[in-house]
């Protein structure tokens, strides 16, 4: 689950230095979806997504390390 963050937070990033920009630029657009109507997709939120992985991940480490019997 850690890398599996990692490799979201980072990709996000590249894909901004692919398209031009600098490391982590944010990129923003509106999408008409079906159900939905207009929805704003914006780079933050799968950059979001990987930290909160990550962070979770290494809480359940954490959580796992201390509650071992020894």
């Amino acid at each position: 689950m850690i890398a599996i963050g990692l490799i979201i937070s980072l990709a996000t990033g590249m894909v901004s230095m692919f398209l031009g920009g600098p490391f982590l630029n944010q990129y923003d657009q509106y999408v008409h979806v079906p159900l939905f109507g207009e929805v704003h997709l914006t780079t933050a939120v799968p950059f979001d997504l990987g930290i909160y992985l990550v962070v979770v991940a290494i809480a359940l480490v954490i959580i796992l390390a201390i509650g071992e019997d020894a």
